[in-house]
């Protein structure tokens, strides 16, 4: 068995035909990048600041620090809007299968609460998006208005107007009949009091009788009619930083 250091500063256990272990038993600091194919034993303390890869993963403090995942938010008759802002639940063409729609002539709304989790970076943005699908054989924008307001715990929710607001425009294409397609409302930031269990509220319109959405062609044949939008989830992107918190009601 050979142990060396390579001309580029780089420690190697073996002789290159098999994995091998690695016992350590003092405290270790690593400045530069470590690659282990067999196995790593650490009974003492790592401090890490240079890229860790293991199982061919590489991240700065394996394995959640920087990396991104989905926070799902459900829809059901609970949080969509009512009266006229209320959404239909129709057969996606012949499939049998019932989805909501954002229709092409009202404004159709669907209200979201997103509890972020404990492994999320309360220091970073979050991007919320929609997936959704296009009906109608025609090309025209999408126009949604959104409100959103952030609820840390211990926090006073405030009315309306103290809501952020915006609206994206999303155009369609013939092409994308029948795709699935992404309405993203960009970055969202948090306030500094956010920490784990922070909550989001997320208000989203598909303002269908505003003159800026002209995503209004007719679609021939049975199923949904017109220009509507099927609804698939509606989700945000948020950045980890570790796999959670120490006790269950950390709020810090």
């Amino acid at each position: 068995m050979k142990n060396l250091i390579d001309n580029k500063g780089f420690y190697s256990i073996g002789d290159g035909l098999e994995s091998s272990s690695l016992i350590l038993s003092t405290s270790v600091v690593l400045t530069g990048s470590l690659e282990v194919t067999g196995s790593l034993f650490v009974t003492g303390s790592t401090n890490l600041t240079g890229s860790l890869t293991i199982d061919n993963i590489t991240g700065k403090q394996y394995p959640f620090k920087d990396l991104w995942d989905d926070l799902l938010g459900s829809i059901s008759d609970g949080n969509l809007g009512k009266g006229a802002a209320a959404l239909t639940s129709e057969e996606y063409r012949d499939t049998g299968f019932l989805m909501f729609f954002l229709r092409h002539n009202q404004d159709d709304t669907v209200n979201i609460v997103y509890q972020m989790p404990h492994m999320w970076d309360a220091t970073t943005a979050v991007r919320p998006h929609m997936h959704i699908i296009p009906m109608a054989a025609g090309a025209g924008n999408l126009y949604i208005e959104y409100q959103y307001a952030w609820a840390p715990f211990d926090i006073v929710l405030g009315a309306i107007a103290s809501w952020t607001t915006g609206s994206v425009t999303v155009p369609i294409t013939l092409a994308d009949q029948y795709k699935h397609k992404l309405v993203s409302i960009g970055n969202i930031t948090p306030p500094a009091e956010a920490g784990p269990s922070t909550m989001l509220l997320f208000k989203t319109t598909r303002a269908g009788t505003d003159p800026l959405d002209t995503y209004d062609t007719n679609k021939t044949g049975g199923g949904t009619a017109s220009a509507n939008v099927g609804i698939l989830y509606l989700d945000l992107h948020y950045q980890k930083v570790r796999a959670g918190t120490e006790t269950p009601g950390s709020y810090d």
